[in-house]
């Protein structure tokens, strides 16, 4: 066998590995464009204020856990009634004996909520992790995800001046 023959070999089973790669990769993005459509399927888009009622709404229906990660910013305006309701389910589906957890960006301001939930009943922890900066959810009987990105950190346009994109996704 001579350096040219292995080399032609050699350059031959590249080949081959590259056309299976390419392959490979169409196949992938298919499957890619098939669970994105299937996932959007299960998606909807919220405003701020829906997203609290979707939240609250899943809550009342909790038979074993919440566990959720929320930024924890102090109420104003028409948060403050918002909150309290999710206070009020707090209380209510720890007293039916849901496990309630909760984790908030480590902040002094964000205390105040954090306080809130643990006398209503819930176990909340702080952390100083980025996801907790910029991302909500609840994940209620590992069955129901209500999740919200804040509107600075999506491509989606924001339905209005003061909402946040989220998503409620049921399996």
């Amino acid at each position: 066998m001579t350096l040219e023959f292995g080399l032609l070999l050699l350059e031959s089973f590249l080949l081959v590995a590259t056309v299976l790669l390419l392959i490979y990769g169409i196949y992938e993005g298919k499957k890619r464009d098939h669970l994105l459509r299937e996932v959007g399927r299960f998606t909807k888009v919220l405003t701020r204020q829906e997203y609290f009622f979707s939240l609250v709404d899943a809550m009342f229906g909790a038979k074993q856990e919440i566990i959720g990660c929320i930024t924890g910013t102090p109420p104003s305006g028409d948060d403050i009634p918002m909150t309290r309701n999710i206070v009020s389910a707090i209380e209510d589906m720890a007293g039916k004996g849901v496990s309630i957890r909760y984790l908030l960006p480590k902040f002094p301001d964000r205390l105040q909520i954090g306080v809130r939930y643990t006398k209503a009943g819930a176990e909340v922890r702080f952390s100083s992790c980025l996801m907790v900066h910029n991302i909500r959810f609840s994940v209620v009987d590992e069955r129901i995800v209500v999740l919200g990105i804040p509107e600075s950190t999506t491509a989606f346009p924001p339905r209005d001046r003061i909402s946040s994109l989220t998503y409620s996704i049921f399996f």
